[in-house]
């Protein structure tokens, strides 16, 4: 996970790192150690609470987590460290998450919605250098694997006729780009696609189907 990078669009299923859209500083807990004729000691642990988004497209749900590489999260929903952890899906009318509410106020706070984000709350940090560590999630965004013209037809509405060109399965697909052409590109590409006679012409191949194909770049950025 990081700060301030683009949320791809995601399709089917895959592992991808998030970003962090929002944090509260550090919680520094401190414990008191007493032995007998032995001046008082103290320990102290961090814990952070934050979230992470994860696609700009809605999911159906998170598989495994990683931490510094690290599983902490099982595909069964089993974490291997003690931690607060809300999904929020992306749902266009999802409400807003309790602890950002509560932190920000109801009338500050945003729900993110379109969005699917992650919470996690009172993370422990002590395996992880009293940091936030890199985080990696397996997204489950569609139930099997989406076809390729479905993709394509979900980022360029109305700029894409489907055919059997692009009739193949794609186990996970991350969209992102700066512009929608652009994070089409990598299935237009193994479509056997090409670039037209002019810069904002894509054209898919003669012999890929009868149906006109074709879409305007600017109009698709």
């Amino acid at each position: 996970s990081s700060y301030g990078t683009q949320v791809p669009r995601l399709y089917g299923r895959m592992r991808v790192a998030g970003t962090v859209i929002w944090a509260l500083p550090l919680q520094e807990r401190r414990k008191r150690h007493r032995a007998k004729g032995q001046p008082d000691q103290y320990t102290y642990s961090y814990s952070a609470s934050f979230a992470v988004a994860v696609s700009s497209r809605m999911i159906a749900g998170v598989g495994r987590i990683w931490a510094d590489g690290t599983l902490i999260r099982h595909a069964g929903g089993r974490f291997t460290l003690d931690t607060g952890f809300r999904i929020h899906k992306g749902d266009p009318d999802q409400p807003l998450d309790p602890l950002i509410a509560s932190a920000q106020g109801i009338s500050a706070a945003t729900a993110h919605r379109d969005l699917a984000y992650v919470v996690f709350e009172d993370f422990p940090l002590a395996d992880f250098g009293n940091r936030i560590p890199a985080l990696t999630f397996e997204l489950i965004a569609d139930d099997g694997p989406i076809l390729g013209r479905d993709v394509l037809a979900d980022i360029l509405p109305g700029l894409f006729a489907p055919d059997a060109a692009t009739d193949f399965p794609l186990s996970g697909y991350a969209a992102s780009g700066s512009s929608r052409l652009g994070a089409a590109r990598p299935i237009i590409e193994a479509s056997d696609a090409r670039i037209g006679p002019t810069p904002s012409l894509v054209t898919l191949p003669e012999g890929a189907g009868a149906a006109a194909r074709s879409c305007v770049a600017d109009e698709a950025g």
